[in-house]
C-alpha cells in the first residue's frame, strides 16, 4: 500500500492561505507517496488530508485516507 506510513511520508509545516496574495489555500507538507495525484514534486497539493489511524502507536500505522491513485 503506497499509502502506508505517513508519519514519516508527511512533515506539517504550516498553512498557506490568502495571506500570501494568491487568494487560494493549500497545505504546506512534504509528500513521498509514490503514484499520489497530488504528489508534486514531493509536494502535496491537495488542500487537506486526512491521515487515518487514530489507534496508531507507530508510524507505519497510519495512512494518508486523501491518497488517489494517479496510475
Amino acid at each position: 500500500d503506497r499509502s502506508r506510513g505517513l508519519g514519516d511520508v508527511y512533515k506539517r509545516q504550516t498553512m498557506n492561505s490568502a495571506k500570501n496574495g494568491c487568494g487560494c489555500e493549500t497545505i504546506q507538507i512534504d509528500c513521498k507517496a509514490c503514484g499520489c495525484t497530488y504528489n508534486d514534486k514531493c509536494k502535496c497539493t491537495a488542500a487537506s488530508i486526512n491521515v487515518d489511524g487514530n489507534d496508531a502507536r507507530k508510524c507505519d500505522e497510519t495512512k494518508c485516507s486523501t491518497f488517489q491513485c494517479e496510475y
